[in-house]
């Protein structure tokens, strides 16, 4: 699903105008993206939780070139028990 398809399907089942389903979309997302930069979790009770996570630098030698990879943050998301069961129902 797209970001348009799930503005249109919000739109549908809320009755809401679509401008306004995607300015909640868009502060939703800034709101995310602002509390896991300050190292907070963000939890969504039926899907699950995002969480901001390290990826570790290192170096790599392939064939005579090295090549080096900086550390960098990265968002991860553990699955909902919730989510889990619906799924494999």
């Amino acid at each position: 699903m797209t970001y348009s398809q799930m503005i249109d399907v919000l739109s549908e089942k809320t009755g809401q105008q679509k401008n306004t389903i995607k300015q909640i979309l868009t502060e939703f997302q800034k709101t995310c993206l602002d509390e896991l930069k300050e190292d907070n979790k963000v939890k969504l009770p039926l899907l699950g939780t995002f969480i901001l996570g390290d990826f570790k630098g290192r170096s790599v030698k392939l064939k005579d070139k090295h090549y080096s990879f900086e550390s960098f943050k990265i968002i991860k998301f553990k699955q909902g028990k919730k989510a889990k069961d619906f799924l494999n129902q």
